[in-house]
């Protein structure tokens, strides 16, 4: 046989981690002998000892692995037998390259506190971000909150790494990714990622000298007026160096969201 085989199969980008190589055999075949090898040319396939060996003896054009590849890039090749023998070998078929992609890696919100990777943000519309495995994916995002056990954001067919999530109340929240080929085939869902939303209230303008005036603030982005929100204030006197502590209150629960303190000293 001088024509070797050609591998038409599998696609360039899949996640069947036991995938079915298709090949076209010349005229005349008898058996073929598949060859696979992991991106950097070493034999996935060995004997009980660890030794490096081929799959023999496929009839027909297909053949199916049996044990799972982990992610990751391989290359096949076939070559056919024209003989009971074994004796009528063709060449061995170009290469053929693919690669199993695992599901994403999430990374999370794109800015926060601390250094990345950042599972507090301050940023109620915060970029989710994630890195996928195979060329050409497109990636589905599902978004739900701990903090009510309710789905927030599922969006179907993104085809770029991150997706903005617009106006997160405060609160802790959970999201999963997974990709899809051109094929229509799906990845596993991404390991949950949690992270949490901690937008900071803000103090209105306090005039520069005052002795009851209510101290008064707004809530945070998204915190609907009535909800279950607590507050903690702290003041410090800082014409003391260092700065001295002059009154910490914890649980303000008022509504509007304000305190009228104790009287500050004059100076």
């Amino acid at each position: 046989i001088s024509t070797a085989p050609v591998v038409t199969a599998p696609a360039v980008g899949i996640y069947d981690t036991t995938p079915t190589i298709v090949f076209d055999t010349p005229v005349g075949t008898v058996t073929s002998e598949l060859e696979l090898l992991d991106g950097s040319g070493v034999s996935v396939l060995t004997d009980s000892a660890g030794n490096p060996i081929t799959i023999t003896g496929i009839v027909g054009n297909q053949y199916t692995l049996t044990t799972p590849l982990t992610p990751g890039q391989y290359r096949v090749r076939i070559r056919s037998y024209g003989d009971a023998g074994g004796l009528i070998i063709s060449n061995w078929s170009e290469p053929h390259f693919f690669q199993i992609g695992g599901a994403p890696t999430v990374l999370g919100p794109a800015t926060g506190l601390g250094n990345a990777p950042f599972f507090r943000t301050v940023d109620s519309s915060p970029f989710i971000s994630w890195q996928g495995q195979v060329a050409g994916e497109t990636y589905d995002f599902w978004l739900a909150s701990i903090t009510t056990g309710q789905a927030v954001r599922v969006v179907r067919d993104l085809d770029t790494q991150s997706y903005q999530v617009a106006d997160l109340p405060n609160g802790h929240y959970r999201v999963w990714v997974r990709a899809e080929n051109g094929l229509g085939e799906f990845s596993p869902w991404s390991v949950p990622y949690d992270f949490q939303v901690a937008t900071a209230p803000s103090v209105n303008p306090i005039g520069a000298s005052f002795t009851t005036q209510p101290i008064t603030w707004n809530r945070p982005v998204n915190t609907p007026a009535g909800s279950n929100t607590s507050y903690r204030m702290w003041i410090n006197n800082i014409d003391t160096t260092p700065a001295q502590i002059f009154l910490i209150e914890t649980d303000l629960t008022a509504t509007p969201v304000s305190y009228t303190h104790l009287t500050l000293p004059t100076n």
